[in-house]
């Protein structure tokens, strides 16, 4: 800060009046011999920036002129004498100066003065102007406050900046820089405030440098694409985030399909749209809410059976298995960006049969009507994905059709003779009813028959009546869980419905009238599964589904043929070296306090079998093995899957290649004495034994009598 001596002056004053020649030391005026004199005194001080005015009279005098000698710059005088001088900044003296007055008669008179300059401390100015901020968690902010002030100067002594309100850990320099890294567990918005001001001195004020900060805080959305069948990583499928309708964000899959999507966490909603795409794999969607999105998703695409080109200008069709799926018409396809079509169309298609895990079909089992979601069945679905040469989407024309053939699905017996057609809107999450498609037969195959004005993934499906399950979900300290996702799926149908628990665990959840229906829990942890018999009236669970974060799962499913595949579960049932087999026959096992469950037994093909295991009772080895208990065909041939849920990281495995046996040894837990769980892969064909125990194979039982007594039993 400059040093200023403050409304104190010391003035130099020296007036010089000179008539006839002469001179006078004297500030008292000096009258000539005519009695023409200067009668005024100069005003010898002034303030820095204000303007300074003396006005010269004279006595006697006639008609006088008034020039200035040596005056400062931008001091002036007027005709009638008067003297103006505005101050220049720093400038604290005029230096003398020399006034003249000339008479009528060429008389001249002078005097001569100078003016002191008291120095005023100048208000501050910033010049840069505050705008509105908005940046994103994580990032650092930095912006350099700008300031002119004439008096003092930016090094960090004569000038201070104060934080009057913004974010915990935001600073401002020495010198005006404003720098926080942003750290926020939500979006936010800040007010900031940065006070500066100089000494002080004169009266001036600290000047509010403000504006607001907007800071944006993403939520991750973790997961996983992989094949349906095989649990392989896909790389690069596009995997996009909806939200009513509004895409909120998009991503791909890295070489070992794990995805991150990043969304605004104020777009977060109760109910959004995860959907994966990738080239010669079907389209596919599942649904989750603001509460799962720290969950770890797991997508799963089926991989398209029809993958074909063929010349839009003329009528072309999909075939497979040489039926008929699609029929176009000539010319009926145009390019989405609505641009000329380049060369052939690709066409990929791909059979959804729902009988085979409902789960395979995208998003949920519902549809809205009249403003009400209603639950659905389905009898069978394709997806269907049109490009041009270029890749850009291609879709029908406006007033133009094509003929779809949905396969009927595999466990249908008594397929109705119409069905309404349902399309999949990926955006909303819904199945929307368009058309109707009749039962037909072709080359010995069932299938549902419509007409379809635009190509995504099509459904035939029916509403059904409902009724409810009613239960509580709670944790293993009995303490009710919020936010469980609660799903049933039915047994005797192609359906699934879910419901969210509320804050005391309660939950309500749809089911088909007069079905067996699987019921489980989720939240990261698992439930075990139950299977109800439904009737036409609500149901109430008479016990909590229980979530535990060391339940681990293990779900077999398969196809048409064999009939009865079986879950067959082997470990050490103590310390000595004896076993536990838990399989048809024998459904739990209470081994050192802990029941391992097979839940769901299935006799007629499908599936699904599920294994529950709430912990592990023993360090050892465990094996799991599945077992062709009867039908024609063999594991290999039937689209077998073994899902592994253990510790919310889902695996999948399919049979190996080669001869195939009667008993596939798909994989081993490996636990130690620290309860540390590692699973080994074994997938190998068994011939004459199969693993009961921690050290060697055992001989299979007969296989006759185990099939008398497992149809007889059940």
């Amino acid at each position: 800060m400059n040093t200023y001596t403050k409304h104190a002056c010391f003035i130099a004053i020296s007036a010089v009046l000179t008539g006839c020649g002469g001179s006078s030391d004297s500030p008292t005026p000096v009258i000539d011999d005519k009695n023409f004199s200067i009668s005024s005194s100069a005003v010898t001080s002034a303030t820095e920036d204000i303007q300074y005015s003396y006005q010269v009279t004279t006595d006697n005098g006639n008609a006088p002129t008034f020039t200035l000698t040596n005056s400062p710059e931008g001091m002036t005088i007027s005709d009638s004498g008067l003297i103006t001088w505005l101050p220049a900044e720093g400038v604290l003296s005029s230096g003398e100066v020399t006034l003249t007055v000339t008479n009528s008669d060429s008389t001249s008179l002078s005097q001569v003065f100078t003016v002191t300059v008291q120095p005023v401390n100048d208000q501050l100015v910033i010049n840069n102007v505050a705008e509105n901020a908005v940046i994103d968690n994580g990032e650092l902010f930095s912006l350099q406050i700008e300031v002119t002030d004439v008096d003092d100067e930016n090094n960090g002594e004569d000038i201070s900046y104060q934080i009057a309100s913004g974010p915990e850990g935001m600073t401002v320099s020495s010198t005006g820089l404003i720098e926080w890294s942003a750290s926020v567990s939500q979006s936010s918005t800040f007010n900031i405030d940065i006070l500066v001001a100089d000494g002080g001195e004169d009266n001036t004020t600290a000047v509010n440098y403000s504006f607001n900060m907007d800071v944006l805080y993403y939520q991750s959305i973790n997961g996983r694409a992989v094949n349906y069948y095989t649990g392989e990583a896909l790389a690069s499928a596009e995997l996009t985030i909806f939200s009513q309708g509004e895409e909120l964000a998009s991503a791909q899959s890295d070489t070992s399909g794990d995805f991150e999507v990043s969304v605004l966490d104020t777009q977060l909603a109760d109910r959004m749209v995860l959907s994966a795409a990738l080239a010669q794999f079907s389209e596919h969607s599942i649904i989750i809410n603001n509460t799962e999105v720290n969950q770890t998703q797991h997508i799963a695409l089926l991989p398209s059976h029809v993958n074909t080109s063929f010349n839009p200008s003329v009528a072309s069709n999909v075939e497979h298995n040489g039926n008929s799926l699609i029929d176009f018409s000539a010319s009926s396809l145009t390019r989405d960006d609505g641009q000329t079509i380049q060369g052939n169309v690709s066409a990929q298609l791909t059979i959804i049969d729902p009988s085979l895990d409902i789960n395979v079909m995208p998003g949920e089992m519902i549809t809205e009507s009249n403003n009400e979601i209603l639950p659905i069945e389905s009898f069978g679905a394709i997806n269907v994905v049109l490009e041009d040469e270029s890749g850009a989407p291609v879709n029908l024309a406006e007033n133009k059709s094509a003929t779809i053939r949905i396969p009927v699905a595999s466990n249908i017996t008594s397929p109705p003779a119409t069905i309404p057609l349902y399309y999949f809107d990926e955006q909303q999450g819904l199945w929307v009813e368009e058309g109707e498609a009749a039962l037909v037969a072709l080359g010995g195959e069932s299938f549902y028959q419509g007409e379809v004005t635009h190509f995504s993934t099509w459904n035939a499906d029916r509403v059904y009546e409902t009724s409810f399950i009613h239960g509580c979900v709670v944790d293993t300290e009995n303490a009710p869980v919020a936010n469980a996702r609660i799903i049933t799926t039915g047994r005797d149908y192609n359906g699934s419905a879910s419901a969210i628990s509320d804050a005391t665990g309660q939950f309500t959840v749809a089911a088909r009238q007069n079905s067996e229906v699987l019921v489980s829990g989720s939240q990261g942890s698992q439930s075990r599964t139950l299977s109800l018999q439904i009737g036409s009236s609500d149901y109430t669970i008479d016990e909590c589904l229980v979530l535990s974060p060391a339940t681990s799962t293990v779900k077999l499913t398969w196809g048409q043929n064999p009939r009865d595949l079986d879950t067959h579960f082997y470990g050490p049932s103590n310390l000595e070296g004896d076993t536990f087999h838990v399989y048809w026959a024998n459904r739990d096992e209470i081994v050192n306090g802990s029941t391992i469950y097979l839940d769901v037994d299935d006799t007629s093909s499908f599936g699904p079998e599920i294994l529950t295991i709430p912990t592990f009772p023993f360090a050892g080895r465990y094996h799991y093995v599945i077992n062709e208990f009867s039908g024609s065909g063999s594991i290999l041939e039937s689209p077998t899957r073994v899902e592994l849920n253990l510790e919310s990281q889902i695996r999948i495995f399919s049979p190996p290649q080669g001869e195939p046996t009667e008993d596939w040894h798909v994989f081993d837990f490996v636990v130690d004495e620290s309860g540390n769980i590692t699973v080994e892969t074994v997938n190998a064909w068994l011939s004459t034994t199969r693993p009961t125990s921690n050290t060697s194979p055992v001989a299979n039982s007969p296989a006759g009598k185990q099939k008398k007594q497992k149809y007889y039993v059940k």
